[in-house]
């Protein structure tokens, strides 16, 4: 008898160690992990990543009653603002992407094979010195499906690194008769993974 009761007890201490390991990697997963859509001008912290968006992208970003534009008209539009710095002492992975915003109903989506952007982006050390400086013209999504997740950019923050960017979208200049009159309205979206070492 003393043999079962000691299986029993056994067995439900194993299964409430079991509960209590899956709680703790799900509950430091979800610690280290951050996804922020930008609505307002916002400062956040996921662990001691922050992200700072600026009061124009409150309301996403818009194209609308636009029309197909040379890639010189194109950087002449409107900029938006963001930064993404590494506030702690472990490396950050992230990846900064456009989700759509609802449209008005009735209108019509833009493809994202009609639009291009610019997205310029500068890496500065702890020192505030430039670590590298980027910018990239093309489509938001080209012909062959590249890019289905609408990723702008990615990679690793060593700690007290930051990126500071600028993003301008436009209707590409070779976009269709079908997309006169539609709309883009996205947002950007900023998913990041602190490394455990």
């Amino acid at each position: 008898m003393k043999d079962n009761v000691s299986k029993s007890n056994l067995k439900k201490i194993s299964f409430f160690a079991i509960v209590i390991m899956i709680l703790l990697i799900g509950g430091t997963y979800a610690w280290y992990t951050l996804t922020l859509h930008g609505t307002k001008t916002v400062k956040l912290h996921a662990g001691k990543l922050s992200i700072e968006l600026d009061e124009e992208l409150s309301e996403g970003i818009h194209l609308s009653n636009t029309y197909p534009m040379t890639d010189e008209e194109g950087m002449a539009t409107e900029e938006y603002h963001f930064t993404i710095k590494n506030d702690g002492n472990i490396p950050s992975n992230y990846v900064v992407n456009l989700i759509d915003l609802d449209i008005t109903e009735g209108k019509n989506r833009m493809s994202d094979e009609a639009v291009k952007y610019n997205l310029a982006k500068t890496k500065y050390n702890e020192d505030k010195t430039i670590k590298e400086a980027l910018t990239n013209t093309k489509k938001l999504l080209s012909l062959t499906g590249e890019n289905p997740n609408r990723i702008l950019d990615s990679g690793t923050l060593q700690p007290n690194e930051y990126n500071e960017y600028t993003l301008r979208l436009w209707m590409d200049y070779n976009a269709g008769n079908e997309e006169q009159g539609a709309i883009f309205k996205a947002q950007i979206e900023v998913n990041s993974t602190q490394i455990q070492e």
